[in-house]
């Protein structure tokens, strides 16, 4: 759902971000409806994914865009940026860090799901790969399953690459796997397992700005991530205790040379918290929306000073009436929807002909979506 940040009223104009995956829905809507929205609202958009744009994105239709660096590749200059992205709105942590106040359990820890930009896989074949050198390392792998068959397939790749270990490598691995429409971790249990770790994997090919980074971070973890993920999760990595290595294949070398060096890596000091914390991000916002918009800046900080902001711009805590989202997310992906969203927020009606074309357009982006989805899965196996 696109977040409605703060309403119309008589003196000013309303904010309304859209997500960077709804907004090509929104661009596909008629002009005569994209003009109301704008002589209503200012729009923004929300890069959660690294992107890279056309030279005529958002013309003529957006104000502004947030996004941190390296995620929104070829954003026209004439687009104002708010340089944050989702690791800008992590919760301070409510435990004080000790560094022997807990044991360190595990070598690496893994939290992601089974996507296959995730790379799970790779970090698999990487400890199938320890294994035949003698290395044995203690890792922990907490990982969503989607219902698309591509992490159902994936995930089951994974598990074979487990059981493939010798019977001592498999008894150092815990695999914690979810069901990611029905069950959730609870955040402090998270935290807990992070701080019971020495180091964070990150071996995606593509990100936004993992928020699992800043929040391992912040509890002095070490970072292991792969050199060439496309996205912003790499910006602020310390260069000398957090590790960026440039090859998957010799994935397994990188924990040889991080567990034979530990008590040199555990010495990174804690970072600035300032570029991950919401209480701080909050108010630059605040302050970017106002300077972008014209809106009073305290009128800006009355709307939002009570607000949430941890998931509000990728969609994740809006209650939201389910006739507007999708089935399976509560984001605005097909163009029925988006049309019926845009009629709640203007408080008016659209004719029958905007229906229909919305509705032969998502038949179309349905069909599509199909195809992409076969040739994906082709690829996964060659």
């Amino acid at each position: 759902m696109p977040f409605l940040f703060k309403e119309k009223s008589q003196f000013n104009k309303g904010v309304l971000i859209f997500k960077h995956s709804e907004y090509g829905v929104y661009k596909n809507m008629p002009e005569k409806i994209r003009r109301l929205v704008k002589d209503n609202y200012f729009v923004g958009v929300y890069f959660g994914f690294v992107m890279r744009l056309s030279e005529s994105w958002g013309k003529n239709d957006v104000d502004f865009a947030v996004a941190t660096d390296n995620v929104a590749l070829g954003l026209s200059s004439d687009i104002p940026r708010i340089s944050l992205n989702g690791f800008n709105f992590v919760d301070s942590p409510n435990e004080e860090f000790k560094e022997t106040d807990i044991k360190k359990i595990y070598d690496f820890i893994f939290i992601g799901n089974s996507q296959t930009r995730k790379n799970l896989h790779r970090l698999t074949e990487g400890l199938k790969k320890a294994d035949k050198i003698g290395l044995h390392p203690s890792v922990l792998i907490v990982s969503r399953v989607g219902s698309a068959l591509e992490e159902k397939l994936n995930s089951y790749r994974i598990n074979r690459h487990i059981q493939s270990l010798s019977d001592i490598a498999r008894s150092k691995i815990r695999y914690i796997v979810f069901d990611s429409r029905q069950d959730q971790v609870p955040k402090d249990a998270i935290y807990l397992l992070m701080r019971q770790s020495k180091a964070l994997i990150c071996p995606s090919r593509s990100e936004g700005a993992a928020r699992v980074v800043a929040e391992a971070c912040l509890r002095r973890l070490n970072v292991i991530s792969f050199s060439e993920m496309k996205g912003g999760t790499n910006n602020f990595l310390d260069s000398q205790y957090d590790i960026k290595f440039d090859d998957l294949n010799q994935l397994h070398l990188t924990m040889k040379n991080f567990m034979e060096h530990y008590d040199f890596y555990k010495q990174k000091p804690l970072l600035n918290s300032n570029i991950y914390l919401e209480s701080e991000s909050k108010l630059l916002f605040i302050r970017r929306i106002s300077e972008i918009t014209g809106i009073a800046y305290n009128d800006c900080f009355n709307t939002a000073k009570d607000l949430n902001m941890r998931n509000a711009l990728s969609c994740h805590t809006n209650i939201l009436p389910s006739k507007f989202t999708s089935k399976q997310t509560d984001e605005t992906h097909t163009s029925v929807k988006m049309v019926m969203y845009l009629e709640n927020l203007l408080n008016t009606r659209f004719d029958v002909i905007n229906y229909a074309k919305a509705h032969l357009s998502d038949v179309f982006q349905f069909i599509l979506g199909k195809i992409r989805k076969s040739i994906n899965l082709i690829k996964l196996f060659l």
